[in-house]
């Protein structure tokens, strides 16, 4: 009777060393199996799927090198580029790939491959496991956090009028309250409503909707002051003009309307101090572009 084939023998738990034996060629094609195997076991989890295969090579394979002076060189190896490498490992059944216009996206990774499965990995020296708890995510070091934007507003000129009246009374009424610097930004949006509603209340400027419009919401009669806030004052302009009264609804919109808007970038590291902008922030593009068939990334900043 025959005896049993030998079992076939597991993958080198160690990457290959070069001997007399064998050419550069193949101890080369070996390495770059050895940590395709090796950051497929300790880092790339099905959920970082799908990713580039330069940045497979570049940011996992090359990291999940268990000694950092091991030299993995795809120019070295038969493929001479890492895109014949994932094209070979496609036709051995350990993983699939995507083509787009010469472009390679690593889809899956086949762990139930008897190659995978007998592949025994070897940890870095720096090696961080996966997180496994995603409803616990891993804490964002500070100087990775986004800075926090906020919208502040400062009176306009035709605006100060309102509010030197209604802090100079708030100041009367409770022991000398220092009068806030209207000639900088520090208004919220609430901040200018509250504002408005004190000096209307102030000079008991509400009233109701005239009769003939049907309804009962609350009314403003103008004054001079607060027709120049909600209506800049421009050549030629006539009394006659503006209406005798408005909505609170529409006073709200046009204060807050005709308030000088400004910007307030606080960054989330302690040593750096907010900055405050006039106008609006202009939107930042940040593209990771691919060069070389994937082998070279260049990040570009618009």
């Amino acid at each position: 009777s025959q005896s049993p084939a030998p079992p076939l023998a597991p993958p080198p738990a160690t990457p290959p060393a070069p001997t007399s034996s064998r050419s550069e060629t193949d101890i080369m094609d070996e390495r770059l199996k050895f940590t395709f195997f090796n950051a497929c076991k300790l880092t790339v989890t099905d959920n970082l799927l799908p990713v580039d295969v330069g940045k497979m090579f570049y940011y996992y394979m090359v990291h999940s090198r268990p000694d950092k002076d091991l030299r993995i060189e795809p120019a070295q190896s038969s493929y001479k580029h890492i895109g014949p490498f994932f094209l070979a490992l496609q036709a051995q059944g350990l993983c699939s790939l995507r083509e787009v216009q010469r472009h390679l996206t690593l889809l899956a990774v086949n762990r139930q491959h008897p190659e995978y499965v007998a592949f025994v990995p070897r940890r870095p020296d720096n090696y961080v496991p996966p997180r496994t708890d995603k409803s616990k995510p891993a804490p964002v070091p500070d100087t990775m956090k986004a800075a926090r934007v906020s919208t502040v507003y400062q009176l306009s000129p035709h605006m100060k009028p309102i509010g030197q009246y209604v802090f100079r009374a708030v100041s009367k009424a409770v022991d000398a309250v220092p009068l806030p610097d209207l000639n900088k930004p520090g208004f919220t949006e609430r901040d200018l409503i509250e504002l408005l509603e004190k000096y209307i209340s102030k000079n008991q400027l509400f009233t109701t909707a005239p009769p003939e419009m049907g309804f009962t919401e609350a009314y403003v009669r103008l004054n001079p002051v607060l027709t120049a806030a909600l209506w800049p004052p421009r050549k030629g302009d006539r009394a006659e003009d503006y209406p005798e009264t408005i909505s609170v609804s529409e006073a709200r919109t046009r204060f807050t309307e005709n308030a000088e808007v400004y910007h307030t970038v606080t960054p989330r590291v302690a040593f750096k101090d907010p900055v405050t902008k006039r106008g609006s922030i202009s939107p930042l593009c940040i593209n990771l572009e691919e060069r070389q068939g994937g082998q070279k990334h260049v990040t570009r900043v618009r």
